[in-house]
């Protein structure tokens, strides 16, 4: 079987553009090194399939993906700000509870211990069994360690009963697993304040974005600043350190438009070379997220990131059209600019400065 780094992620994601989200999912479950394949691509074209398809819909895609992904899909989709969203997150371990139990515990355990622990800190209450005798909690939904040692009274109040449900058969199965996991995720909440779990998931999931390639809120912001459009041109190059530099990691495929709804952007890729393209592409993506952060959009949303997608590709547009003043043969060299700051000049151009 082929081994992710020997996969060419770049051909298996062209080769699925054409196909509507149920057939790139049958085309992926299909292959014989489905599981290689689907754990090679980034996070946000899985979490982009599952939502367009319905999550129910893929418990077979979900036996697929490993540990780390499902945690960079959460990372994506179970945050609102800088607060985690926990109606968010219990869908989707219920479903991979549904798809594959053992496997859905293996994977709660790979999870950040700061989350994992906010969550139990959130929808349980947990006691010393020995002092049992001076609590008064009416939870219908408990579970003894084997040892005795603790109760664990799960909240049956809390809308997110699907997350709950998860919470408690999973514990009880790494009761025979992993009790040592058990141990330290029970210490985790007991004696950890929810806000100081928060605050470190947050900072462990920040930089998880940062390595998927995300700029943080601020800094996503900044893609809206004003710049002037009539700014002398940097001669080659790649202007500002690090506004070109592409990812390593292969792009989504279910972000980039249809390059021919965009007349003179088409034509600027179409005379630009193949490098270029591929680089382009990648910057284009980057760009388009940059923005969808900006704006407080749920990276996942399919609906959204289109739209998101067509204003950044419009955008451009407007800018390629000012800075070659209809001169068509500058066009693809006026790609050496970094697809950001083409869309920052062409953004500015739409307000006065």
């Amino acid at each position: 079987m082929s081994e992710p780094d020997k996969l060419d992620i770049i051909a298996i994601q062209q080769s699925l553009l054409s196909m509507r989200p149920k057939e790139r999912l049958d085309a992926l479950i299909s292959r014989p090194d489905a599981m290689p394949v689907v754990r090679a691509l980034p996070a946000q074209d899985v979490l982009i399939l599952i939502k367009d398809i319905g999550i129910t819909d893929c418990l077979e895609f979900l036996e697929l993906l490993s540990p780390q992904q499902v945690q960079e899909i959460l990372d994506l989709d179970a945050w609102q700000g800088p607060s985690i969203y926990p109606t968010a997150i219990g869908p989707w371990l219920a479903a991979l509870h549904m798809a594959n139990p053992r496997r859905a515990a293996q994977t709660f355990c790979a999870l950040d211990i700061a989350l994992s622990g906010f969550l139990f800190k959130q929808y349980t209450r947990i006691y010393e069994t020995a002092d049992l005798d001076n609590v008064n909690d009416d939870s219908s939904i408990r579970s003894d360690t084997p040892d005795r040692h603790y109760t664990i009274f799960f909240d049956d109040s809390a809308p997110e009963q699907d997350l709950v449900l998860f919470l408690k058969q999973t514990i009880e199965q790494l009761y025979q697993r992993d009790y040592k996991f058990v141990l330290r995720l029970i210490e985790t909440a007991r004696f950890e304040t929810a806000s100081m779990l928060e605050e470190e998931a947050l900072r462990w999931r920040d930089g998880r974005m940062q390595d998927m390639g995300f700029p943080s809120f601020d800094e996503a912001s900044s893609i809206l600043a004003y710049i002037s459009p009539n700014l002398p041109l940097p001669q080659g190059g790649r202007g500002t350190k690090g506004e070109g530099d592409s990812s390593p990691l292969p792009v989504p495929f279910t972000i980039p438009p249809d390059w021919r709804n965009f007349v003179v952007l088409n034509r600027a890729l179409q005379n630009a070379s193949d490098d270029a393209k591929q680089r382009f592409v990648s910057e284009f993506v980057n760009t388009a997220n940059c923005l969808q952060l900006a704006l407080k959009q749920n990276l996942g949303d399919s609906d959204s990131l289109r739209e998101t997608v067509r204003r950044v590709a419009s955008t451009i547009e407007k800018a390629l059209m000012h800075l070659s003043k209809g001169d068509d043969s500058m066009l693809s060299g006026l790609l050496h600019l970094s697809a950001r700051k083409l869309f920052q000049i062409g953004n500015s151009l739409r307000r006065p400065e």
